[in-house]
């Protein structure tokens, strides 16, 4: 007698609440995210002259320190206090049952970095080190390479000294003519630069400040994250990336659930 846990339908069934379950919960943590920058109380700089301890909102410009260099975007080469970037391959997968071809874009590297800054508003400024924020950025800019070509001297030297991804300036030739057999790639790159508007979910904690600055630091928080734009902007941007992601796992896990609990409308299922 064949056991019901290792049928097809449930196995199709609990594949279909994992991926769904897990694209739900990414989703409503950015949707919590855009919440708490909205709630968050938005503090002018020169109150952690009194107070720090708690979770504020700060909102300013990006200003460079002393003490650290920026870093530099690996695909622009432009200095940035806080830089990210994603490689994306081109994949393709044909559905047999219409006789269609699907692309779409995988993320098959991706990293982030970030130096300390200086967040100033009109009331003073204070030291923000990031290195264990969460960072939301907009892209600075997307450059797209065809499979087989030669990429920007940047992004081939990227390539190059990378080793968690591969060449894709592939191919092979036929007499004449070159046959490329690389994937067509999406090199983004994210910067926080100096003179940029910035936003700052954390929480302050006392520290010797410089002249002009006030005695704290922003190096935590629960959440502690870094937007390159307003809370309203930010809020906006973050629920809109996780709407639509939101509907389509709640969709994967109600199936799913359908398929585990609701058998006489699957009978076609062995």
């Amino acid at each position: 007698m064949q056991l019901p846990f290792f049928g097809v339908r449930t196995l199709v069934a609990v594949a279909f609440v994992a991926v769904g379950g897990y694209v739900v919960v990414r989703s409503f943590e950015s949707s919590i995210l855009a919440v708490r920058l909205l709630r968050t109380g938005r503090v002018p700089v020169r109150e952690l002259m009194e107070e720090t301890g708690r979770q504020m909102t700060l909102v300013g410009t990006v200003e460079a320190v002393s003490d650290h260099d920026p870093l530099v975007g690996p695909f622009s080469g432009r200095p940035a206090v806080v830089v990210g970037y994603e490689v994306r391959e081109e994949r393709t997968s044909h559905d047999a049952n219409t006789n269609t071809t699907r692309r779409r874009w995988e993320t098959i590297d991706e990293g982030w970095a970030g130096v300390p800054f200086v967040l100033a508003d009109d009331t003073a400024s204070v030291r923000v080190d990031p290195a264990d924020a969460q960072f939301t950025l907009g892209v600075d800019e997307s450059t797209r390479v065809a499979g087989g070509r030669r990429p920007p001297e940047r992004i081939r030297s990227f390539v190059e000294t990378n080793d968690r991804i591969d060449s894709e300036e592939t191919g092979f030739d036929v007499g004449p003519i070159r046959l490329s057999t690389g994937r067509d790639r999406k090199y983004v790159e994210y910067r926080l630069e100096v003179d940029d508007e910035v936003t700052v979910l954390g929480t302050p904690r006392p520290a010797r400040g410089e002249v002009g600055r006030v005695n704290a630091v922003v190096d935590g928080g629960s959440p502690f994250v870094v937007v390159d734009t307003d809370p309203w902007s930010a809020a906006v941007r973050l629920l809109g990336g996780s709407l639509l992601p939101l509907l389509f796992g709640g969709l994967f896990a109600v199936v799913g659930l359908l398929l585990l609990f609701g058998g006489r409308f699957f009978a076609f299922f062995p």
